[in-house]
């Protein structure tokens, strides 16, 4: 009995130890862990950022590549940003096109029956011109395999201002126009993720040029 109770408390005994040693591996791997984290979070959000400003790169490369499409084929161009998808693409039209100052609500475009020629057109035409518009021209998707419908990246986002609106909108549908003439519209994109990192899109009216710029910038005042 003697013997039988001995090895029945060497046998509590190592597995005492073993149960000992389980928590002490367990504490280590919790503490790893923690290490881990704190070393991928910040990763994480670098990522992000990165993520953003190669999305502000691909969006820079969209507008200049249909400033020029849009001199070459002769059209009135625009891109088109749907702001609750987080998606944009272009489309093109053959119709004389003259653009009105919207009228927007929260952030958000209002869509109006009013005839263009009887709003305050902001684009420059000459009267001959604007008095043939009559009704809103007929845009169609412009496919090209340079400038497909993109979606922007999980955790990316963007909002629009362009010299037709009358504020910044972050929902709803917002258009970039370019002209034949070879000008288009001065507008501010910007491009951030979800952990603040912002990139502007500068967009010069002369020339199509776009400046992206590493910082929030605010919406121009004229």
């Amino acid at each position: 009995m003697r013997v039988r109770r001995a090895h029945a408390q060497r046998r509590a005994a190592r597995a005492a130890r073993a149960r000992g040693m389980t928590l002490i591996e367990l504490s280590i791997a919790i503490g790893v862990l923690g290490l881990i984290l704190a070393v991928a979070v910040p990763s994480l959000q670098s990522v992000l950022g990165v993520h953003a400003r190669e999305e502000a790169g691909r969006l820079s490369g969209a507008i200049r590549y249909l400033y020029g499409a849009s001199a070459l084929y002769g059209k009135v161009c625009r891109l088109a940003f749907d702001l609750e998808e987080q998606s944009y693409w272009a489309e093109c039209t053959g119709d004389r096109f003259t653009i009105a100052q919207e009228r927007s609500v929260d952030g958000e475009r209002v869509e109006e029956s009013t005839p263009l020629t009887k709003r305050r057109s902001i684009t420059p035409v000459d009267d001959s011109v604007r008095e043939r518009v009559v009704k809103r021209a007929a845009f169609s998707n412009y496919t090209s395999e340079e400038l497909p419908r993109r979606k922007l990246r999980e955790g990316v986002s963007f909002s629009v201002w362009s010299a037709h609106q009358t504020e910044k909108y972050d929902k709803g549908t917002a258009y970039l126009y370019f002209f034949p003439q070879g000008y288009t519209e001065k507008a501010r994109i910007w491009v951030e993720s979800e952990h603040g990192d912002v990139y502007t899109l500068s967009v010069s009216p002369l020339n199509g040029r776009v400046r992206v710029v590493p910082e929030d910038l605010e919406v121009p005042r004229s």
